[in-house]
């Protein structure tokens, strides 16, 4: 009788010890990743479309973005908000978003100075700002943001 209790009793320990596996696996999960990622569309040819807008001496806002950073995936669509709003589009401001991931684009990380994503540079006519990152005390800075776009 008493080997029946153990073995009852042992497989009582396995099932609550898979049961708390798979309840710890799954708050880890929801606190690493929500599940659901951030499409992010790119510009095509970024060098093209800024040696363009200088030449115009026009302003450009130029956002460096790794697709599989949390923080950019945080920022983007901030950005495109921002980017979209009437008083952007009155002012002229046009935003090109670089992939960092995409080696086709390793000059411009390096033209720039580029070290981490998310990134801003402010560019008019070919006069650029020192590159300003998008995190602050691990957070984005939604005022950078707002700063940048004068909202």
């Amino acid at each position: 009788m008493t080997s029946k209790f153990r073995n009852v009793g042992k497989t009582l320990v396995i099932l609550l010890f898979i049961v708390v596996l798979g309840v710890v696996s799954a708050i880890v999960y929801s606190a690493t990743s929500s599940g659901i990622k951030t499409q992010m569309t790119f510009t095509q040819n970024p060098s093209r479309v800024i040696e363009t807008r200088d030449k115009a001496n026009k302003e450009t806002v130029i956002v460096f973005l790794n697709p599989t950073c949390g923080h950019c995936q945080d920022a983007y669509p901030k950005i495109v908000k921002a980017a979209g709003s009437q008083r952007t589009k009155a002012q002229n401001i046009a935003t090109v978003y670089v992939n960092a991931k995409d080696d086709k684009n390793k000059s411009l990380l390096k033209k720039y100075d580029v070290n981490n994503t998310p990134t801003l540079i402010q560019d008019v006519g070919g006069n650029v700002s020192v590159p300003i990152s998008l995190v602050k005390y691990g957070e984005i800075d939604n005022d950078v943001i707002k700063n940048v776009y004068r909202q």
